[in-house]
């Protein structure tokens, strides 16, 4: 197994990630009427807020969750083959 030497720069590419999951998150959510792409934990927050408030929620935040799911199995079952030795899921 790599370790990484170099703590700073490690913190860097933390930081420049977060950044651009961040601003992938708001530009999504703000284009997209209120729909966060690069986070499922938003959309279940609308979902039970809209639930909680008896309003309707649209059909792009319904089929979020499902879509997200199903993303998660084809991804596990693509992974397999892709994973190098001592690397697990």
């Amino acid at each position: 197994m790599e370790t990484i030497s170099d703590p700073l720069g490690t913190k860097l590419l933390i930081f420049v990630l977060s950044v651009i999951a961040g601003s992938v998150d708001v530009i999504g959510f703000l284009g997209l009427g209120t729909l966060f792409i690069a986070h499922v934990t938003g959309n279940l927050v609308i979902l039970a807020a809209r639930s909680a408030a008896g309003e309707h929620a649209s059909a792009a935040h319904l089929l979020s969750v499902p879509v997200f799911i199903i993303a998660l199995v084809a991804a596990r079952l693509l992974a397999p083959d892709s994973i190098g030795p001592g690397l697990s899921l």
